[in-house]
């Protein structure tokens, strides 16, 4: 109910604030001023009129690849020139990712074309250990040149954290992994966030409270893969996990829990001490079944 509602929210915006932003930074005829054009996604809004992001994050957690390439779109107001016009692009010194290990910037030079009124930053963020223990940040910034100012120090667009909301299913503009949104709005940064935690994939069928699979941790994940044989790429959407198959999986991986249950010792435990759970066990378990807030004290001392 609340993505339907953010989703209507956002339809609203783009009719009103997103256009008049939009028309603020695109027609302006003033000074050339150059801005990241990167937006959010929202399917049934006119891409022009979609918001600002003025973050992005490289999740390796729910990859397979060891390296993912962005192209940042940076866009200038004003009418095209009839030359080429440079500028560069740094990263700050609130960056803690190292480049080379977690980051190659490829055109930190950067040219916007005569004729044209945007270009592309290429960066490449390369999955390392220290993003295992830790979120890493890449904040780049544009650097003005004599020819193209900086005027833009918020998107105004950018879109707001309603109160409530307090995981990534319940918003997909909050950022997972931490309680820390990015809350720069000056168009001349944009952020990447690198991390290698699994968050919960399109295709998982469960939460806190039931459903296939139960609640989602990066350890359950992880084994149900290992022994169905699945991989990341299973879990994408709910095109690549239908629920007839989710449901086969969940019998496969409920009967070795309940094998692995025959004694104290082979349980298996999931992160928060509770005997891993999925919903077969409920339904065939029998006299053996347990709850998703079972721990193995109270299933094996009952």
């Amino acid at each position: 109910m609340k993505r339907i509602f953010l989703i209507l929210a956002f339809s609203a915006m783009a009719m009103c604030g997103l256009v008049s932003c939009e028309k603020e930074m695109m027609d302006y005829e003033g000074e050339a001023s150059l801005y990241f054009d990167v937006r959010w996604y929202v399917s049934h809004i006119n891409q022009k009129y979609w918001p600002h992001r003025d973050w992005s994050e490289a999740t390796f957690g729910n990859m397979e690849q060891n390296d993912t390439t962005y192209n940042f779109k940076i866009a200038v107001t004003g009418y095209p020139a009839d030359h080429d016009r440079e500028f560069t692009v740094v990263a700050t010194d609130t960056t803690n990712a190292v480049e080379g290990r977690d980051f190659t910037i490829e055109n930190t030079k950067c040219v916007i074309k005569a004729g044209e009124s945007y270009t592309y930053l290429k960066v490449t963020a390369h999955r390392s250990e220290q993003m295992l223990n830790d979120t890493l940040l890449l904040q780049l910034k544009i650097v003005p040149s004599d020819e193209l100012t900086l005027m833009f120090t918020d998107f105004k667009d950018a879109p707001v954290i309603p109160s409530g909301y307090s995981t990534y299913n319940d918003n997909p503009f909050y950022f997972p992994g931490t309680d820390v949104k990015s809350v720069n709005h000056n168009a001349a940064f944009h952020s990447l966030w690198l991390y290698d935690v699994p968050i919960k994939p399109a295709g998982w069928y469960g939460t806190e409270i039931g459903g296939i699979f139960g609640k989602f941790t990066a350890k359950k994940w992880r084994l149900l893969m290992e022994i169905t044989g699945t991989s990341i790429a299973d879990f994408a959407s709910q095109t690549t996990m239908p629920s007839a198959r989710a449901q086969a999986l969940g019998e496969t991986f409920g009967k070795y829990l309940l094998d692995m249950a025959a004694s104290e010792e082979t349980c298996i435990v999931d992160e928060d001490g509770t005997m891993m759970w999925v919903n077969y066990i409920d339904t065939n378990g029998g006299t053996r079944k347990w709850s998703q807030t079972t721990t193995p004290y109270g299933y094996y001392n009952k």
